[in-house]
C-alpha cells in the first residue's frame, strides 16, 4: 500500500516571501513526512504561477499530471510529486 503525503495550501505572505521560509517549512513537511514512511509528497500549483514552479522544481518536484480547469477561472493546476523513499 502506498503512503502519500500532501502539502498544505498555503501562499507566501509578501514580507516573508525570498527569506528562505518557505523552504525551511517544505523541509520540515518532507522530514515528518518520511518519518511517518510515506512514499512521496504530492501538490497541486496553479499552472501560471510560474515562481511557484520554479520553486518546487528547484526543491525536487516533477509534474505528473494536470487538472484542467482546476482553479477558479479555469487556471489549470499541475499536480507535482517529490519522491520521498526512494530505497523502497
Amino acid at each position: 500500500m502506498s503512503h502519500e503525503a500532501r502539502r498544505p495550501r498555503e501562499r507566501a505572505r509578501c514580507r516573508l516571501r525570498r527569506q528562505g521560509v518557505a523552504g525551511r517549512v517544505l523541509d520540515a513537511l518532507c522530514a515528518a513526512a518520511r518519518e511517518q514512511e510515506a512514499d512521496r509528497m504530492l501538490l497541486e500549483v496553479a499552472a501560471d504561477n510560474a515562481a511557484a514552479i520554479a520553486f518546487y522544481d528547484a526543491h525536487g518536484f516533477t509534474t505528473i499530471s494536470r487538472r484542467t480547469g482546476y482553479y477558479r477561472g479555469g487556471v489549470d493546476a499541475l499536480v507535482m510529486q517529490l519522491e520521498l523513499q526512494e530505497d523502497r
